[in-house]
């Protein structure tokens, strides 16, 4: 009959016993481990589905938003305003200026956008100087 495979060395494999309680501890202390891994499990799904629910929302918000707002729709650009500054001042000074004439609507927009811009007040002014002291 053969003996089982014994070490060379006996104390490597020499198992005293464990303190009182030392067990139960290591037990403790796994059960403590996973449910901390089960409750981050859960806090980051929770997050995931959070972060989700606010860009669902957002991108929902932002379609339902018009792209411009009633007061950016009724405003001229800069470009605009200086295709009918001769129209514009035409109407001020009721003097020609071989424009053909301008609409009430324009006209309003453009005295908003001058009273906004100051590169395009600096420009009407240098090529009309003094139509606008009494209307801005």
């Amino acid at each position: 009959m053969s003996t089982p495979f014994r070490p060379a060395d006996e104390s490597i494999d020499d198992w005293g016993a464990c303190a009182p309680g030392t067990l139960t501890g290591l037990g403790h202390s796994l059960r403590a481990n996973r449910s901390r891994q089960a409750t981050t499990r859960v806090a980051t799904r929770l997050a995931s589905v959070a972060a989700a629910s606010v860009a669902a929302v957002a991108i929902f918000v932002l379609t339902l938003q018009p792209t411009e707002t009633p007061a950016a729709a009724t405003r001229i650009n800069c470009r605009a305003c200086n295709v009918l500054m001769p129209a514009y001042y035409q109407q001020l000074t009721q003097k020609d200026a071989g424009a053909p004439p301008i609409k009430a609507e324009e006209a309003t927009k453009m005295t908003e956008h001058l009273h906004r811009c100051g590169g395009c007040r600096r420009k009407f002014e240098t090529k009309y100087p003094g139509a606008l002291a009494s209307n801005l």
